[in-house]
């Protein structure tokens, strides 16, 4: 049998706000707190800034869902409609920043896994849906379909790409021109320190 428990307690308002993104994000709620810090928690802490890019600033999401055994989703603010990645768990109060970012024109679903509450997210922001065409019956109703192993420009310096191993119809999709960042469904990467 496997257990966690907590070894230390947050220590300063740093590692306090970080408990509380933690317990927030849990797909499973597992972590737990006293009401006095649970009735600290506001209604705005995700999205999360993660990085700057020429091409769309990069944003952490949270509300993982289970659904998705866990899954990150980000969120690309860009100038020609947001773009989210993969499906968080849906809520209300980070559907509405996400509203007050400019809303979501796209949603990349890279594989089957980790397309969670996305008919909600398409009710709220009637965004259009891409996945792989042997994915299509984790999101049947999706808007766009990506078929074979070429990849595929959706918007300026923004590609899906096809990387069957995971999942027969997982992708990917690369974000910027020179300075690249890579989401691969769970991950993201790139090289900060690359100019």
């Amino acid at each position: 049998m496997i257990s966690s428990y907590v070894h230390t307690q947050p220590n300063g308002p740093q590692e306090t706000h970080q408990a509380i993104l933690a317990l927030v994000d849990c797909p499973v709620d597992a972590i737990g707190s006293h009401n006095e810090i649970t009735s600290k928690v506001t209604n705005d802490l995700f999205p999360i800034p993660i990085t700057k890019h020429s091409s769309g600033d990069v944003y952490y999401c949270g509300w993982s869902a289970k659904k998705s055994f866990g899954a990150n989703s980000w969120l690309i603010r860009r100038s020609e409609g947001n773009v989210l990645i993969d499906s968080p768990r849906w809520n209300n109060s980070l559907a509405k920043q996400i509203q007050k970012m400019g809303g979501i024109s796209q949603m990349i679903l890279t594989h089957k896994d980790d397309v969670a509450d996305h008919k909600n997210w398409v009710k709220e922001f009637k965004c259009k849906r891409w996945i792989h065409k042997s994915h299509a019956d984790a999101a049947p109703e999706a808007e766009r379909l990506l078929e074979g192993v070429d990849s595929l420009f959706i918007g300026k310096n923004l590609k899906l790409i096809p990387t069957p191993g995971h999942t027969a119809g997982s992708m990917v999709a690369l974000l910027g021109d020179q300075k690249q960042i890579l989401f691969s469904g769970n991950h993201l990467w790139w090289n900060p320190s690359k100019k």
